[in-house]
């Protein structure tokens, strides 16, 4: 019950600020609210894969899942909104909270998760004795499933906004830590720029206090919209 009240006041909060600029009728309380649902969607450019590499370090630091979102390119991107959908479709057979979570963004999105689960079974062939029940394990290894996965991104209009939706209702309420300013970040080494694309070598978060003959990983980068970003990450 407390979490379905908790859903509901973010429910609320999502809609709050359109909701009151049309009662209100006002010219400025609308653009106001659009205003602020812009500020979620406005780009985050980056002039160097370093200044992107420092954002993206920063918002892992601090558990900011947004940040950390839109720093990456828009494949990347992608990846997670396709790989939001199959675990919306996946655990919310069985689980009363993700089913709420799928009921939500099913209306706020005009989904129907059951034709996205035949679509996914059907893709995948996937043995379910539901078609419209997705039960498969995650296996990014199986280029069936991948195909099957990216496909859920067919029915999804906005991506960006389908992600942070979804964030927003698994994790109601959830606010990053706060900023730490004497963070120093590491930084990238053997940097290579081939038109589009980068690459270099980092330290990972749980690297940082080791040694400094470490050998690094890699991390890569896409110049795309203006800006450079960062291909996802596991951490």
């Amino acid at each position: 019950m407390a979490r379905k009240l908790v859903i509901a006041l973010v429910v609320v909060c999502l809609f709050s600020s359109d909701a009151v600029a049309e009662r209100r009728g006002g010219f400025h309380a609308r653009w106001a609210a659009r205003r602020a649902a812009r500020a979620h969607t406005v780009e985050l450019i980056y002039a160097t894969p370093q200044a992107a590499w420092n954002a993206r370090y920063r918002a892992g630091v601090r558990n900011d899942w947004e940040t950390t979102y839109r720093c990456l390119d828009r494949d990347s991107r992608e990846q997670c909104v396709a790989n939001m959908a199959f675990g919306v479709l996946r655990f919310s057979n069985d689980d009363d909270d993700w089913a709420e979570v799928a009921d939500h963004l099913a209306r706020r999105h005009r989904l129907d998760f059951r034709a996205m689960a035949r679509e996914f079974n059907e893709t995948y062939k996937s043995p379910t004795p539901d078609p419209y029940k997705v039960t498969a394990l995650f296996d990014d290894r199986s280029p069936a499933f991948s195909k099957a996965k990216q496909r859920l991104l067919r029915h999804i209009s906005d991506h960006d906004a389908f992600y942070r939706d979804a964030m927003h209702a698994i994790f109601p309420g959830y606010v990053a830590d706060e900023p730490n300013t004497a963070l120093d970040v590491p930084e990238l080494t053997n940097l290579r720029i081939n038109g589009n694309h980068a690459k270099a070598a980092h330290r990972s978060i749980s690297d940082v206090s080791n040694a400094d003959d470490v050998p690094g990983q890699t991390v890569e980068f896409t110049f795309e919209n203006g800006g450079w970003k960062v291909r996802k990450l596991d951490w």
